[in-house]
């Protein structure tokens, strides 16, 4: 199974090529199939997944309710670094959403890591910042007040650093991750199919031309 995403897209990309070695010999390769949680809010503490192949749903319950789904991460992701940096519990769901190859680097490995090396601490804490990043575009997303908007940004988020691809949601998911009605997606996406923008089919949305609706968010 290739590492070639975790070394082209995301955190490891930018990493020393010492450290991005240090971190590959330290984990191990798996397969997920669709719907396997990687861990569950309430888990206790454990290591970082990275998305290789495949699309994993992030999911929320900020209140004590849901889950509620509030992200697709794809190829590139890492997920899971909260709980090393403050030794408590998983505070998210992580789920498969198709068969996905994962690389995953165990808690044992990533302290080991940071014994051996004074940087390793700020480098996994880099992990954190990317993420911080992402919520709080997620929620600068929510607060437009334009629905077509939110629903292209929140395709263009989930495809993440991908230049094309697949993104697998239902429409009634988009919806509720946009903060728009289902019969709103369609027409809006029915209307961006029109523009050759998406492709959509059961349960996903195909990217076709992503510097378009990147055109299309920032007004031009």
């Amino acid at each position: 199974m290739s590492q070639s995403a975790l070394l082209t897209h995301g955190w490891l990309s930018r990493q020393p090529i010492g450290f991005q070695a240090a971190v590959l010999a330290s984990g191990e390769l798996l397969k997920a199939p669709p719907g396997q949680a990687m861990f569950s809010i309430g888990d206790p503490p454990g290591g970082v997944y990275a998305v290789r192949r495949g699309e994993v749903a992030v999911e929320i319950a900020p209140t004590g309710g849901g889950p509620l789904l509030a992200h697709v991460a794809g190829p590139g992701s890492w997920l899971g670094e909260i709980s090393f940096l403050t030794g408590e519990p998983r505070r998210i769901t992580y789920r498969t959403v198709v068969a996905s190859d994962l690389f995953h680097l165990p808690l044992e490995a990533m302290e080991a890591l940071t014994r051996n090396d004074s940087a390793a601490m700020r480098r996994f804490a880099q992990i954190s910042a990317f993420n911080f990043d992402m919520a709080f575009r997620k929620v600068e997303i929510l607060l437009d007040p334009d629905s077509a908007r939110r629903i292209a940004a929140t395709l263009v988020q989930c495809l993440g650093e991908q230049t094309s691809g697949l993104v697998t949601l239902s429409q009634a998911d988009l919806g509720r991750m946009a903060n728009v009605s289902r019969n709103t997606v369609v027409r809006i996406l029915r209307e961006f199919a029109r523009r050759s923008w998406v492709r959509t089919g059961y349960g996903r949305v195909e990217i076709l031309n992503l510097g378009a609706l990147a055109r299309y968010l920032r007004g031009e």
